[in-house]
């Protein structure tokens, strides 16, 4: 064989690692083709904003692949593993959420993203 070749086993996001949201029950809560329901971590419901957000997670993610990546720092909570949530061409979901300002920034525990989450809330306020 001539020249190198790129170990793709790491990856974390072979096509078997891909699957698809199959229902959007909260605006931080989806339930994956899979049968695994997954919690959006960094992400907090507005309550008279949840309408939209639903809708605009149902926009992102409709019919597209997604993947997921856990935070070490963060546990389940009630049975449902917090997550990143990842289209299939990396584009961060939980963070387009935010973006939007249909949902808030969940600062109730520490995780990887969280000062990034913050400073995108803070620029979507100052676009508003």
């Amino acid at each position: 064989a001539y020249g190198s070749r790129i170990d793709r086993q790491g990856s974390g996001n072979t096509p078997e690692d891909l699957c698809r949201v199959e229902e959007v029950l909260a605006p931080d809560v989806v339930q994956l083709d899979t049968g695994k329901r997954v919690r959006l971590l960094g992400v907090r419901s507005v309550a008279d904003r949840r309408r939209q957000a639903e809708d605009r997670l149902r926009e992102l993610t409709g019919g597209q692949r997604v993947f997921l990546r856990y935070d070490d720092a963060c546990a389940d909570t009630d049975g449902s593993p917090l997550v990143y949530l990842y289209l299939r061409n990396k584009t961060p979901v939980n963070r387009h959420l935010i973006r939007s300002g249909f949902v808030d920034v969940d600062t109730s525990r520490e995780y990887r993203f969280k000062r990034a989450f913050l400073d995108e809330k803070s620029k979507a306020r100052q676009t508003d």
